[in-house]
This record gives C-alpha cells, structure tokens and sequence, in this order.
C-alpha cells in the first residue's frame, strides 16, 4: 500500500511540473510533427479560353507529412497565365491518392493538343489505381484513363512520357519493362487508347522521350544502345538522339552521343530540337542535326539542370521539376520562378483536411 501511495505522489508531482510547460510550448519539440505543402508538376502550354493567347496547365498535388512519412492527398488540374498570374483549380482529379505521385517531376509528364484543347497526362509513380496515361479536357471535363500501367509479380510496365499528333487523334508514349533487361519501346496508339502499334522493339534497344513535330512528320527520341562485347577502345554503349517516321520507319541518328541526350523538344516551327546534354541547354538544326547552342544556364551562380521543357515561341521554355514551375526566356539568360509552390511550416498540430486551406506561395 505504501508503494502505490508513493507511485501516485509521484505522478502527480509530474504532472504538476510538466502542465505548466506545455502551456510555454517548451515540450512541443516531443510532439509528432506535420507538414503540409504543394507539389507541382507536368507543366505544359495550352491556348487560353478565347483561343487569342496561351496558358500554362499543369498538375498540383497536396502533400501531407508525419514524422518525415508523406502521404498523397488530393490532385488538382490547374491553369494559369504565363507570367505566374490568375492561377486557378480547374478539376479536382483525387480526392486521397494513397501515395504521392510524382516528388521529382521525372515521373509524371503532360503534352497538350492545341487542335482539340485535350490533355494526355502519364502518371508512373503511385498507386497502381492512379498510374498510366489519362487524358482530360482544358476545360476539366472528360477525364479518363486510356492506358493502364501493368502490375505483375515479377515487374511492372511502366508507361510514359506521352506526346499527340497535331490532329489530336493518335499519340505516342514510352512503355518501360522494370525487370531484368530494363527495356524501353515506343508505342502509338488512337486517342482511346486503342489499336496499338510497337514503333520500337526490346531489340532495338533502349528508346525513351518520344516527342512529335509540331507538323507530325517525324518522332524524335532518345535512343540507347548497349556494346557488351566490346573491346578496349571500343565504344560500350550510347545515348543518341534519333529521328524516325511516325510509321516507325527509316530510324536514324540526328546527334550522335557525347555523354547524354535526353528530353528532346521540337521548336514550335519544327526546325530546331531542344535536348539536355551535359546538363547544358543544348538545341540543334532538326535537319542536319548542327549543333547550335549548348549553354549551361546558371541562377544566383548555381546551376540549373532543366528536365523536360515546352517550348513556346512568344514566352520561351517552360519547365518542371522538384515540385515548382519556371521558364526560362528565350534569351536563355533569364529565368523567373512562377512560384506555384507552396507549404506551411512544421506544427504539431495533426491534419484536418476539412478545415484546411491550401494557398500558392
């Protein structure tokens, strides 16, 4: 009995030394910690309502945070003007997206067809009932999936990095085997997501970032390929940029590889191709292949590292990645931040989603 009489006074002479602190604050640092913010992505050019001018559509995804494990919650389709103005949530695509989609924006890609104002958007990372290519209309309506991402025991078919033809009634994407050979081929397909065409093959190689020109007569790509058996001196493999028909036909080698050639881009007259190489900014004729600028862009003296780009002929190079949305003049010297991000600091206040109001930073 004097035992249990000790352990109360014991506790109670805790509870009273520890009630006044938590009323500083001082114990919130043994709290869980939440942190919710904004993730954009899958940015593209797109004409505005009238059809006079253009817009900037794009993909946000909330993102929730409990003791450093995010969560996905909803995703919206959104617009806004090219100088980062008048942003605004045209269609609440998910509610809960189980997981997050894309952290990086290397997973998740969108091209927009001007002719019929419709969207394709690949989602390659998240839940399997989210991932795949769906298409959507700029005025939020007819969202839809036309390509399902394939889930097996022993890998997964990855689908990505779609781009239209100018009619709006086929398009093309990258189909990725996650397995042992870790493969690559192109595929065509209608608008549905019907009648499928194999432009490529496993055993052609490894071919990546299709992108059509603006006049839908040809299909740029990357294209690896890989030497085992080569000897000292010899090349062991490549990474090229390639050109072929949109039948798959009379494929050939427009830049031969230096290190890498990644994330090809038409100009909007389809006489110039932009790619990453180096990390520089690199564009080439689309005829004889020339190269004729490979610039490393750098912000603040740090480098930027740009990924997939649209291209726009009146406002310059819009790009995603890590979240935030920029573009990148067609001066190549400047570059303004859209600040499409978005967040709140660490509290240890937990989540209620109902209450909770999202702002653009």
């Amino acid at each position: 009995m004097r035992r249990i009489t000790q352990l109360l006074l014991w506790i109670l002479l805790i509870g009273l030394f520890f009630c006044p602190l938590a009323k500083t604050g001082l114990l919130d640092a043994f709290k869980p910690e939440y942190r919710n913010f904004i993730y954009n992505h899958c940015a593209d050019w797109g004409p505005n309502e009238d059809g006079t001018d253009e817009k900037i559509y794009f993909v946000k995804q909330i993102i929730f945070e409990e003791d450093k494990k995010r969560f996905g919650n909803a995703v919206y389709f959104c617009s806004m003007n090219p100088d980062g103005s008048d942003k605004k949530e045209i269609k609440k695509i998910w509610e809960n997206t189980k997981s997050f989609i894309d952290m990086n924006g290397n997973t998740s890609f969108m091209d927009i067809c001007y002719k019929t104002k419709q969207a394709a958007i690949a989602f390659s990372a998240g839940h399997k009932d989210q991932t795949g290519i769906w298409v959507i209309n700029l005025d939020g309506s007819g969202f839809k999936r036309i390509v399902e991402m394939e889930w097996r025991k022993d890998f997964q078919v990855r689908t990505n990095h779609p781009s239209w033809f100018p009619d709006g009634k086929h398009l093309v994407y990258q189909e990725k085997w996650l397995h042992k050979s870790w493969r690559s081929c192109i595929i065509k397909i209608n608008k549905d997501g019907k009648d499928k065409t194999y432009l490529s093959t496993e055993t052609d190689g490894e071919n990546r970032y299709p992108v059509v020109s603006p006049e839908g007569k040809k299909i740029a790509y990357t294209h690896f390929w890989f030497n085992w058996k080569a000897k000292k001196g010899q090349k062991k493999g490549g990474r090229d940029l390639w050109i072929m028909n949109p039948d798959g036909k009379d494929k050939k080698v427009l830049y031969e590889e230096r290190h890498y050639t990644d994330y090809p881009e038409w100009s909007p007259d389809g006489k110039k191709i932009y790619f990453v190489y180096r990390s520089n900014f690199t564009l080439i004729d689309a005829l004889s292949g020339k190269e004729l600028i490979s610039k490393l862009i750098k912000i603040n003296g740090r480098a930027l590292i740009p990924r997939k780009v649209h291209w726009s002929e009146k406002y310059g190079f819009l790009l995603d990645g890590a979240g935030s949305i920029g573009l990148i003049k067609t001066d190549l010297n400047t570059y303004v931040h859209l600040k499409t991000s978005g967040g709140y600091r660490k509290t240890s206040q937990k989540r209620d989603l109902s209450k909770f109001e999202y702002r653009w930073r």
